[in-house]
């Protein structure tokens, strides 16, 4: 009998074990990853910087755009990142920013990409205007652009360069016709090693129209205020 329950209990123990292999070790001080990207901030001041194509473009106008194509809708304002920022805003009481570029794209869908894509080839770093001069005021930022070329818009990466984050909660937020979040997230994470960078959140932007109370839901999985 005690053999048996030598058995039993060496048959648990291994169970336990294995199930306890997927999570990471933290040290004294560290929360699980786990932790730290699944459950809600509370409290901290908010700043939601955003980068949208309808305020880095000339202002258009239905007439201006071909309405039939499902990109029109983000060149028009508010745009959709502004959108986003908005309704995040309204739950968390944050600041906005909009992440504007000194010499602003083209209002024609192929023309933006084009030159997206060559700022990409470059590594370029588009000048911007503006600045957030309390930076060290905020503790949680929601950080919202498109999905340009499988990769963040280089202004974001200016806007990255700008400041260092270390020690605040960075939260991406992401909307792409394809290619989700692609590499988005490691590239914030790279650029501000000493931030606090959770998974992040995507939409596509087809489904922004009906998606108000979709993100605003979400926003309460990662932040409640104090």
């Amino acid at each position: 009998m005690k053999r048996w329950m030598a058995v039993l209990a060496a048959v648990l123990l291994m169970m336990q074990l294995s199930a306890c292999s997927g999570m990471p070790e933290a040290g004294p001080n560290e929360t699980p990853v786990a932790a730290q990207t699944n459950a809600a901030i509370h409290g901290g001041r908010v700043l939601i910087a955003y980068f949208t194509w309808a305020e880095n473009a000339p202002k258009m106008t239905p007439e201006d755009v071909d309405m039939d194509s499902p990109a029109s809708a983000s060149v028009l304002l508010p745009g959709n990142m502004a959108r986003i920022a908005g309704w995040i805003e309204e739950e968390t009481g944050g600041d906005l920013f909009s992440i504007r570029t000194a010499e602003p794209y083209s209002g024609d869908h192929d023309a933006c990409l084009d030159r997206a894509a060559q700022e990409k080839a470059d590594g370029a770093r588009p000048a911007l205007v503006g600045r957030v001069e309390n930076m060290d005021d905020y503790d949680v930022i929601f950080l919202c652009y498109p999905n340009w070329w499988n990769d963040l818009p280089m202004a974001v990466y200016t806007f990255l360069d700008g400041y260092d984050l270390s020690g605040k909660t960075v939260i991406p937020v992401c909307t792409s016709g394809v290619g989700g979040l692609a590499g988005t997230v490691d590239a914030i994470r790279q650029a501000e090693p000493g931030a606090a960078v959770l998974d992040g959140y995507h939409l596509k932007s087809t489904d922004i129209p009906a998606s108000e109370q979709a993100v605003k839901d979400w926003v309460h999985t990662v932040y409640e205020k104090a």
